[in-house]
């Protein structure tokens, strides 16, 4: 969890990046930062011990060429990373990535959505299922799919504004519920 201050720093990194290069980011590079982002997050320390030694005044080509094998947008990417060494900030590189897709997608007006069911849904199931839930939105979707066996049969889906569960779990529990309430009224 970052403080308010350095909060501020990855915004406005973010959004700078954001004011230059805006139109080069589609749907498709958003989905390679995303690959890039969690690349990143899985190696926080090796990141801290790069900005350390960055501060060092070691090669920060090197470096920056070490970021950008994993990175979308080389040539803009390569621009923020200098400007990351410059000012001894490199450290934040995985939260400005989080903040320009999560900024991306406000743009493009892509929700991201999580879709749960009780079982592995096959590749024709998920792309009906991104199709429905597409139109019934109104926008692009960023679907993530996976299986959770709580559900019993059925389909969960969350986006940041709404949850909507249809499931026999669901179902019990909304059972469960009206019993009870049934009970406390004798």
């Amino acid at each position: 969890m970052l403080n308010i201050a350095s909060e501020n720093l990855v915004n406005r990194y973010a959004q700078a990046f954001l004011r230059a290069f805006c139109e080069q980011i589609s749907p498709d590079i958003i989905e390679e930062l995303q690959q890039a982002h969690e690349f990143l997050c899985k190696r926080k320390e090796a990141i801290a011990m790069v900005a350390v030694l960055s501060s060092c005044s070691v090669d920060q080509e090197a470096f920056s060429g070490l970021f950008l094998k994993y990175l979308p947008l080389k040539k803009q990417m390569d621009r923020l990373l200098r400007l990351l060494f410059t000012n001894k900030a490199v450290i934040f590189l995985p939260d400005i990535l989080n903040k320009i897709i999560i900024l991306s997608k406000k743009w493009h007006s892509i929700v991201s959505v999580t879709v749960e069911s009780s079982h592995k849904l096959l590749p024709a199931q998920m792309e009906q299922v991104k199709k429905s839930l597409s139109r019934q939105i109104g926008s692009n979707i960023d679907p993530i799919f996976c299986a959770n066996k709580k559900l019993i049969v059925g389909i969960c889906i969350k986006t940041d504004q709404y949850l909507w569960e249809y499931s026999a779990a669901k179902r019990v529990s909304d059972l469960e519920q009206s019993y009870n309430f049934f009970l406390k009224l004798r």
